[in-house]
Parts: C-alpha cells; structure tokens; sequence
C-alpha cells in the first residue's frame, strides 16, 4: 500500500474501533479509541488543509451545526441528567466530521479501511453463529440461530447488526476487482456467509433492501453485459435463497406480522416473536411502529417550528401515549422507531432539514453526480435503516452514522481544489 506511519496508525486506530463495534458491554474502550482517533486525526494534515476540506465537505458542515442545535437544545431541557446523556451518546455527529472528515485519504488507505471493516464484520458474525450453534445443540431449540439470540453474545440488536452485515457486503463488493482470483474466493466465501447469516438476522427492512439491490444489479448486469455467467449466477441465487428459506424458516415469520397492521391503542396483547404463531391480537414490529409514528406526529405537530428540548422529549411522547391509553407503549418507554420523525419532534421542521441535508441529500446528491456507487448505497442503506429505527437514541446508531457519513466524504469530495488551496504536500494518488 506504501502508507505513510500516519496512515498506518490511522488505519490501526479505524480497525481498532471497528472491532469496539462488535465487542460487548465496552463503551469504555470504545470511547477511548474514537478519542484516540480524534486527536490522532489533527497529526494527519495540518490544520490549513483540514479546514479546506471541510469547506469543501458542506454536509460535514450541516452536521455539526445540528450537533450545535443539540447542544441548544440540551441546555433548553428541564431535565439536564437525561439531556446530556443524550448528547454524549450523539457526540460522534460531531467528532467524527471533525476527525476523519476533515482530512485527505488517499483511495488506497481508504479500501484498506473498507476491507478490515468487512473482513470483522465476518469475524464477528461467525463467532455469533458458532455460540448460537453451541447454544442451540445444548439446548436442542432451533430458536437461538435467528433474531436477536444471534447477537445476544455481543450485546448487539440483530437490526443493527444485519444493516452491519449489509454494509460491509457492499464493501467486499466494491473491493473484489483490485483481487487476484485466490484472494476473489475467499472474499466470495465470506459474501456466501454473510448471505445466509444475514438471513438469520431476520430484520425485515435489511432483507427486502439488501435483496432488492441484488436483484436490480443481477439484471442490470443481465441486461448491459448478456453474459450467460450472470444469468446462471441469478438462478444460482434463487435456488440457494429457496434451500435457505426451507433449513431456516422461522425467518418468514417475521414477514407474515406485515399482513396484521391494524392497531388498537388500549390493546393488552403481547409482543409477536418469531418464535410463535403470528395472530392479529398480538403487537408487532408493523402495528407497534404505526402506533408510535401516529403519537409521535401528534407531538411534532404541536412543536413543529422548534421541536422540544432533548432531554424532555421522552416525557413528551410518554404524556401522548398516557394520554391516548397506549399503556404498551407507555409501560415500555418507547422511543419513535424512526430516527426522522424523533428529530422532527426534538428539533422541529427547521432541523429535520438540516439533518436531512447534511447525512442524506448531498452526500447523495454529491455521490450520485461521481457515479460513486459504493457511497450511493451504503448511504441509501443508512437512509432506509434510520426510517425504521431510532438511531439517534442509541449510541450504535450514532457512531455508525457519524463514522459512515465522515469517512465517504472524503473519498469523493474535489481533493485538487484541496491541494491547490493548502500547497499539501501529500500525495492524492
């Protein structure tokens, strides 16, 4: 690769937080590798070039000054204690923007950076599969190879861990063709695994993602290049797809809630599980979102302009669920289950769109105009992930989020404009 020893410890200290990503009940360590990567990123360039790059990285930008309206906003809360814990969970928005954001990595480091990612990410799953394979032989219940009892040995809920699974799927993709055909294999190999366990994840929105984007690729590629290769590779793909739905099938479960979607506020029913016969009287991962964006729009509604302080927001959607009678969702503290609606109803319209303008549109917007493929779908990826999900609640969310939207930056941003500005003298190439 020829990195420099600065690259090289970068590259140490990004493989180090991946594998704080997957390391249980950790956020010690965790916090003591981004802050080593933070202060480790203002050694890289100097501060002349890491201030040019940001300028030219204007979503890096929207992003910091909603982590500013955050700060706002947890100084305008009642409840201090919630709202800077809170905060302290978000603070990666800001931190990674200001450290790997904000300087030049050459193309060569970056998909070192992409390869260590994948290449733990399958570490990691396989460790989670042979402990629920443990679990499952001594217990003799096929329940523990699906769902959250798949990651319950990292401490890691299976819809984070299967959107995960998607990215680092995409970065072996995009990483195969700088392979020679020994190395290819086993990067198949491991795409293969990830395949199947991703299946086991069981999280609806990844599955029907992740399968789309491979059914629009296969027939693209059917379609420009009419190679026989690709037609047999797609079929190969619905037959394996097939054999895996009948070893596995408990999976399916979670797709037959979707066909339940009416919902009764003052219900008692228990919560559905994969692991049990799916009826309408149950809440479920779809009538149990319906409900809550239904409440959570009644309190964006009534603070649409400035939204309420972040640290009394969890109050204010409890006072809705009391007041409607959602004793489920009021019993259970539940959050939104949808990272838009919790900034529409922590930050108002006014911030939404900063957060939309900075995470999601022009990066994509940007991306989409280089043909930067890798970067249209891992942040269409994290789009989709962050509709079903409170990511901003958990701090899994937003260290994905804050180091996903930072480190594509700058492999896409007009790094000549950089160096013509800075006279940096290290190397684009």
């Amino acid at each position: 690769m020829g990195a420099s020893k600065k690259e090289y410890l970068l590259l140490a200290l990004i493989t180090a937080f991946f594998i704080c990503l997957y390391l249980p009940g950790m956020p010690v360590v965790t916090n003591i590798v981004v802050a080593a990567l933070f202060i480790h990123c203002f050694w890289v360039n100097p501060l002349k070039t890491r201030l040019a790059c940001l300028r030219e990285r204007p979503a890096l930008l929207l992003l910091l000054l909603f982590c500013t309206l955050q700060v706002i906003s947890a100084i305008a809360s009642v409840d201090h204690i919630r709202a800077f814990e809170l905060l302290a969970r978000r603070s990666p928005l800001a931190v990674f923007p200001l450290s790997i954001g904000s300087i030049i990595i050459r193309p060569a480091v970056r998909r070192r950076i992409l390869l260590n990612y994948a290449g733990i990410t399958t570490l990691a799953c396989v460790f989670c599969l042979i402990w629920s394979l443990c679990r499952t032989w001594r217990l003799h219940d096929m329940q523990w190879l699906y769902d959250d009892s798949l990651t319950v040995v990292i401490d890691r809920q299976s819809s984070f861990v299967a959107w995960m699974v998607t990215i680092a799927l995409f970065c072996y993709a995009s990483i195969l063709k700088k392979f020679g055909k020994p190395k290819k294999r086993l990067i198949y190999l491991a795409m293969a695994f990830l395949l199947i366990f991703h299946y086991l994840l069981a999280s609806r929105a990844a599955l029907l993602f992740l399968y789309a984007v491979i059914i629009a690729y296969t027939v693209y590629r059917i379609i420009k290049t009419r190679r026989t290769g690709f037609i047999i590779a797609g079929a190969a793909g619905v037959i394996l797809g097939v054999a895996v739905m009948a070893l596995f099938p408990k999976t399916l479960n979670r797709f037959r809630e979707l066909q339940y979607t009416q919902y009764d506020f003052h219900s008692h029913g228990v919560e559905s599980h994969y692991n049990m016969t799916v009826t309408k009287d149950q809440w479920n991962g779809a009538n149990i979102r319906l409900a809550l964006w239904n409440c959570g729009l009644a309190v964006a509604g009534r603070h649409w302009l400035a939204g309420v302080p972040l640290g009394d927001k969890r109050a204010a959607l409890q006072a809705e669920y009391q007041a409607r009678g959602f004793d489920f969702a009021y019993e259970h503290h539940r959050d939104t289950h949808n990272t838009y609606l919790d900034v529409l109803v922590n930050t108002g319209v006014p911030g939404l769109m900063i957060f939309l303008l900075g995470s999601i549109i022009l990066p994509l917007s940007t991306y989409i105009k280089r043909k930067a493929w890798l970067a249209i779908a891992i942040t269409t990826a994290l789009a989709v992930a962050m509709f079903f999900e409170s990511w901003l609640d958990r701090a899994a969310g937003c260290l994905l989020l804050g180091f996903w939207v930072s480190l594509l930056a700058p492999g896409y941003s007009p790094l000549s404009r950089i160096y013509n500005r800075t006279a940096s003298s290290v190397s684009p190439k």
